[in-house]
């Protein structure tokens, strides 16, 4: 984990908002890879800017796994566990959406990003004020 500055979370949660719009134009489109690896990508950045916000670190590792452990540690509320879960559940599709030659479909795009939609919303509220 790393140290980070209210600047910097600032920065994650507008990545995190730009992904969000991203995904919104590619389900528009069509693009059901781009929607999906789009919500991916704006969950971690969501993640970070959660970690950043309210506790000024951010996890470091390559492995996202760990920032997963970060936010169970640092957020123990349920509605933490709850996001937890979801975050955790969004990584796994990270191997599907981003490594593995298959195709996504509309249905499985459409669900992640509603996943992407709930823990962003939920980082909002999380860090609204900060």
């Amino acid at each position: 984990m790393r140290n980070v500055t209210r600047g910097e979370a600032l920065v994650f949660l507008e990545n995190a908002r730009e992904s969000a719009r991203a995904v919104t134009a590619a389900l528009a489109r069509e693009d059901w890879h781009v929607a999906s690896q789009e919500a991916i990508l704006g969950t971690i950045s969501a993640n970070d800017a959660l970690l950043g916000l309210k506790h000024g670190i951010v996890s470091e590792s390559l492995n996202h796994r760990d920032a997963i452990g970060l936010l169970r540690e640092r957020v123990t509320s349920e509605e933490g566990k709850k996001h937890s879960a979801l975050f955790t559940r969004m990584l796994n599709k990270k191997k599907l959406v981003m490594y593995e030659g298959r195709s996504i479909g509309g249905t499985e795009a459409r669900l992640i990003a509603a996943d992407a939609k709930t823990f962003l919303a939920w980082v909002e509220e999380e860090t609204k004020g900060l």
